[in-house]
């Protein structure tokens, strides 16, 4: 017996930014008129963290960072990961070493 076939259906091109949640979500912030919004994809993250692409994926999938996924890639904003840099920053265990 032959089954029918069916009609492929057309897919619309994925246009729509998805933001991942976390649960304590960043503020969204958009950017003012006419200043351009710097994004970084994974590769770029992980080089200005100085970590491999497998370690930066790993913070992805644990929700750690701020993303934004078009289609099937992540994006970063810069202003997104150096907040979180100076929010995450921990006190030297001696404050005499860094004066």
């Amino acid at each position: 017996m032959l089954k029918k076939l069916i009609p492929a259906q057309r897919v619309q091109p994925c246009d729509d930014v998805v933001a991942l949640s976390q649960s304590n979500p960043m503020p969204i912030t958009s950017a003012p008129p006419g200043i351009m919004v710097e994004y970084l994809d994974l590769g770029q993250l992980a080089a200005l963290l100085h970590i491999s692409k497998h370690s930066a994926y790993r913070l992805v999938t644990r929700r750690l960072l701020p993303v934004y996924r078009i289609c099937r890639k992540f994006l970063f904003r810069r202003a997104d990961i150096e907040r979180l840099l100076e929010t995450r920053r921990q006190a030297p265990r001696d404050p005499l070493l860094w004066q």
